[in-house]
């Protein structure tokens, strides 16, 4: 076509959003004249998409040959991400495959480009979006293809060298965004790759109600989890009483730099704790739980205890985090995680640090 695009570059995505939005309503009612203006319109992508399943209208209508040279600003796997779950979304309510198709051939086309082997691009998305829609996507196909451009996506990112520095280079222009606190790659959330973003609380928002939803979550490294429906006032709450806590451990840094609790030292200035000189590979919650108890050997603490006095937070109940972290603790501090001579429970009351264990 030669008529040219109209609205932001992103403007694809709203149309997938409505798609996506329009799919979950029609999971709750029939309605034939929606599901008819869906499929009129996943004529039209089929229509548009080119042959090696590329489909973004800005850079077919302005000029394809400029496709994939900004990654950061003009949001190309953004959109993709937005048509991945809407495809997905459309699927499970009706059944019908055209639109799930649309996005598998695109994704294929991604795939193709951008990836850790020899050949591929380094690039990932300026906003995230595609990485959990490629999650949803695998939960509907069960192809590994589709976790692992999820898991390139994500591990990829903040990389150095840094991949939107390259292409900035390239196309002659500066840093992106730069107004505010966070400018340039941090913006970008790309100032660093994420596992080295250890400052960082991770806080899991879920609809899954499920002690074994709630234990997976926090075991793939989440900091605390909240459940939908939930008080937006409760939400930022929580983001305060971590974000405090991370505050916390700033400024008790600049106080101490190592304590000693028998075979364990930690390190504060760098976040480490050691056991016999041997690194533990800990998370953020489980590195701050076993240096609270650390700071307290041989005292007994309840779980309801150590939810409040490390995070701040009351338990409401809810005694899974801390146990879940105190089993993973284990996997990496004992020598017989089924057989805890270090960390210690004490039944009936809670757990306690035996520092006279070797």
């Amino acid at each position: 076509s030669k008529n040219p695009h109209g609205g932001f570059v992103f403007q694809d995505s709203d149309l997938f959003k409505w798609i996506e939005a329009a799919a979950y309503m029609l999971m709750w009612k029939e309605d034939p004249e929606i599901e008819r203006h869906i499929d009129e319109t996943v004529q039209l992508m089929e229509e548009a998409q080119q042959p090696d399943g590329y489909l973004d209208t800005y850079y077919i209508l302005t000029g394809i040959d400029k496709r994939w040279t900004n990654l950061r600003d003009n949001h190309e796997l953004y959109c993709a991400g937005h048509l991945i779950e809407a495809a997905v979304a459309y699927f499970r309510a009706t059944g019908k495959r055209r639109l799930l198709d649309v996005a598998i051939r695109y994704v294929d086309c991604i795939d193709a480009r951008f990836g850790p082997e020899d050949g591929k691009v380094k690039g990932y998305p300026g906003h995230e979006e595609i990485e959990l829609a490629l999650v949803k996507l695998y939960e509907v196909t069960g192809d590994e293809k589709h976790l692992k451009l999820a898991h390139y996506f994500i591990e990829q990112r903040g990389q150095k060298p840094l991949y939107f520095d390259i292409e900035a280079e390239k196309r002659g222009d500066g840093q992106g965004w730069s107004r505010g606190p966070y400018s340039g790659n941090r913006y970008y959330q790309a100032g660093a790759p994420v596992r080295e973003q250890k400052k960082l609380p991770i806080l899991m928002v879920s609809a899954r109600t499920g002690d074994a939803d709630k234990i997976r979550g926090l075991g793939f490294g989440a900091d605390d989890s909240i459940e939908k429906p939930f008080s937006p006032s409760v939400l930022v709450a929580r983001l305060k009483v971590h974000l405090a806590q991370v505050e916390r451990l700033q400024l008790s840094k600049q106080a101490e730099n190592a304590i000693t609790a028998g075979p364990l030292t930690a390190k504060l200035d760098a976040r480490q704790i050691f056991k016999n000189g041997a690194e533990l590979p800990l998370k953020n919650r489980e590195y701050e739980l076993l240096l609270f108890l650390m700071r307290h050997p041989g005292q007994v603490f309840s779980r309801e205890d150590l939810c409040e006095l490390i995070w701040g937070l009351e338990s409401m109940g809810d005694n899974i985090t801390v146990a879940v972290h105190v089993g993973r603790i284990r996997e990496k501090l004992e020598d017989d995680p089924q057989n805890p001579k270090l960390l210690q429970t004490v039944r009936g009351v809670g757990y306690r640090l035996n520092a006279g264990a070797v």
